[in-house]
């Protein structure tokens, strides 16, 4: 059986309540542009990444970067690692543990794609990755048992 909350208790809620919302409306208009900004800059790098000829994001800056053997293809893994990251600070947004697993997630899926296209992240970039996902996820997991307890 659930017990009542006394007046005071309820009170104390709704002021932390209302305390959580003042704070997040004080950075409202900061967050959407943030996210907007980083969910362009990942698409302006897969767009540059997918292209093959590195446009618009690259030979705009470097004209003649396809006339350095290995240069294209180089930028096209950094593209790929921008875009990433781009994903990682969008997703970091969500609260606690799960922002946290979800960027994680996605930066080991990532060193798993550039393990199967032969270029060999360094190995603690990809342990330690793989640790901090799971680590996140069993922080969200029992995080959300506790509340359904």
């Amino acid at each position: 059986m659930h017990e009542i909350a006394s007046e005071g208790d309820r009170a104390g809620a709704r002021a932390r309540i209302d305390d959580s919302l003042t704070a997040r409306s004080s950075l409202s208009p900061s967050l959407p542009v943030f996210i907007a900004w980083n969910l362009i800059q990942g698409a302006v790098f897969i767009v540059t990444r997918n292209s093959g000829t590195g446009t618009p994001a690259i030979s705009d800056t470097y004209p003649d970067i396809a006339n350095v053997e290995g240069a294209l293809d180089a930028t096209n893994v950094w593209c790929e690692v921008i875009a990433t990251m781009s994903l990682v600070l969008v997703l970091l947004q969500c609260p606690g543990a799960l922002g946290r697993a979800m960027a994680m997630t996605v930066t080991v899926a990532l060193t798993g794609y550039h393990y199967s296209q032969g270029i060999m992240p360094p190995p603690p970039v990809v342990v330690l990755a793989t640790v901090s996902a799971v680590a996140s996820w069993m922080a969200f997991a029992a995080k959300k048992k506790a509340k359904s307890s």
